[in-house]
């Protein structure tokens, strides 16, 4: 098995999958680049409450670092996408060089370390979800480094050779590894809880580095703390990780994000993740990588809310205890490779190139239209209104949430809507993405999420005469047009009632889609996907309605 083969095209896979326009969470819009990019070129944001509340839970420098950086090379005139494709980019060399570099000076033996990266980096959550801009990346690279330099530090090998200086540095780089960790995500804590239980013995050998380690984490800390303070432009001290363990020790805020079982992460999520990787596990019960694992099971179980993206830093290091050579039979161990193969690559097509992936490219084709409208989602993800590139005060957004239900602003907006006598340019060049609006006109966007049919055809009847376009999924287009008392499309995807259709075509590259799981989830694929369901675009205008694009093979206007 040519090591070097596998890992390169493990590689190439990820860089492709982090080209696609694939969306798995709104969090990866919502927490990271959007806030960044509303406050380097001010793009349009719909800034979560992490950021509004009174007490932030976010920190942002971890934001600045990992996102910042990267859109310098970039300006308010800059085409959205490119931003996105490079900082996924980024993400994608990031994970891969680190995340291998640590997983291979935590293998001890050559065999040990060419099987642990196989596992690793063919594991589809490490070819996706680690390409894509979450703070639970950065977090996976912070917890294996941090284990990194307390597996060389307690190493019986290269502990007598290490120097004063080395040892100091170390300590040091510790330091700032935590207060990073936690600033990113308070629950890295959680993770490195049981393998911080050494850490007395390895000061005992030299006191010097425990007073190093305290004053990076306290310098850092501090500098931290003075940085989100003037960022947000507060009075009092912004401590972000000490908001975010205060608004989770009540039950009440818990609940409005969704509570699940105790043993979600450990029947439900893990499985999700890793598949049959799990019969191929046979740990060893006294490595740091299996105390990690055991301390963020525990501790993460604990908290009522659980989503596997919360288990990411887990992944590698169960990665690592995955072992074929415990089976004597060779046709069980070939079975449990295919097995995991076969896995991993359709968890890897399925997430990476059509999970929400119409959502992207719709968003695009919104902000090229170069008219105020009135844009409602249905079904869908939450659209980064972000990648529009339209300055902020030119785009209104309301949402329908769990979290924030807000259903009189958002039938505010509806009532507003785009005025119908806006001028606009035809000559405005779309690759500028820049809106061509008179002074009090705006591009209104409503995300509905998974509203039910009474509340979408209040907000379309709220609308009235103006220009509204509605995002809605094939799989559900049966209920949207019960709204009209009418039939569905016909075969060539179009139907009009009074008014005249649209003229305004979604292009090519948006093709057809499937939602085959869900309803409420939207997957797409390349023009030869034979799937029934896609992302089609309808003009409710005065409350008649025609198809503006029907995403399909088949459709070539």
């Amino acid at each position: 098995m040519n090591m070097r083969l596998i890992l390169g095209v493990a590689f190439i896979c990820r860089l492709i999958l982090a080209f696609s326009p694939s969306y798995f969470h709104p969090d990866e819009h919502l927490q990271g680049p959007q806030e960044i990019a509303y406050g380097m070129f001010g793009w349009a944001s719909q800034t979560p409450w992490e950021f509004t509340s009174e007490h932030p839970i976010r920190s942002f420098v971890p934001l600045w670092l990992l996102y910042g950086i990267p859109m310098r090379f970039f300006h308010k005139d800059s085409n959205p996408l490119h931003v996105l494709w490079t900082l996924r980019a980024v993400f994608a060399v990031l994970t891969w060089v680190l995340e291998d570099m640590a997983v291979e000076r935590l293998a001890v033996t050559r065999n040990d370390k060419l099987r642990c990266l196989f596992f690793v980096s063919t594991s589809y959550a490490t070819l996706t979800w680690q390409a894509h801009t979450f703070s639970n990346s950065l977090e996976t690279i912070l917890v294996l480094w941090f284990l990194v330099i307390l597996f060389e530090a307690e190493s019986s090998t290269s502990q007598p050779f290490m120097s004063p200086f080395d040892r100091y540095y170390d300590n040091f780089l510790l330091g700032m590894i935590v207060t990073l960790g936690i600033f990113n995500r308070p629950t890295f804590l959680a993770f490195i809880s049981f393998p911080s239980l050494c850490l007395p013995n390895i000061w005992r050998k030299s006191y010097g580095s425990f007073f190093v380690f305290l004053f990076s984490l306290c310098l850092t800390t501090g500098l931290f703390i003075g940085i989100d303070t003037y960022l947000y432009n507060s009075d009092t001290w912004v401590i972000a990780p000490l908001n975010f363990a205060l608004y989770n020790t009540s039950s009440n805020n818990l609940a409005e994000h969704g509570t699940h079982s105790r043993l979600q992460h450990l029947f439900t999520n893990l499985p999700t993740l890793l598949g049959p990787g799990l019969l191929m596990l046979k740990p060893n019960w006294h490595s740091l990588p299996v105390q990690t694992i055991a301390g963020g099971l525990l501790f993460l179980s604990l908290i009522p809310h659980q989503e596997a993206r919360f288990l990411l830093p887990l992944v590698p290091l169960i990665c690592m205890q995955m072992d074929l050579k415990q089976y004597a039979s060779a046709t069980v161990r070939k079975t449990l490779m295919i097995l995991w193969l076969t896995f991993n690559l359709f968890c890897a097509i399925f997430l990476g190139l059509y999970h929400q992936s119409g959502v992207i490219p719709a968003q695009v084709h919104i902000s090229e239209l170069a008219r105020p409208l009135t844009v409602i989602w249905w079904r869908t993800y939450t659209p980064p209104l972000w990648i529009t590139g339209l300055p902020h005060d030119k785009v209104e957004f309301g949402a329908l949430s769990d979290i924030r239900n807000d259903l009189d602003y958002v039938r505010e907006l509806a009532s507003k809507g785009a005025h119908t006598d806006a001028s606009y340019d035809d000559s405005v060049d779309a690759d500028k993405r820049d809106i061509a609006l008179s002074a009090n006109d705006t591009l209104i966007e409503i995300d509905l999420q998974g509203a039910n049919t009474t509340i979408l055809k209040e907000i379309v009847e709220l609308c009235g005469e103006k220009e509204v376009l509605v995002m809605v999924p094939d799989a559900v287009k049966d209920q949207f047009f019960s709204i009209f008392n009418t039939d569905p499309v016909n075969e060539k995807g179009t139907k009009s009632t009074e008014k005249s259709a649209s003229k305004e075509i979604i292009p090519p590259r948006v093709w057809r889609s499937s939602s085959f799981l869900s309803p409420d989830l939207l997957f797409q694929g390349p023009h030869f996907w034979s799937s029934p369901w896609g992302l089609s675009m309808y003009n409710v205008s005065g409350l008649n309605y025609s198809v503006t694009s029907e995403i399909s093979s088949d459709t070539n206007e």
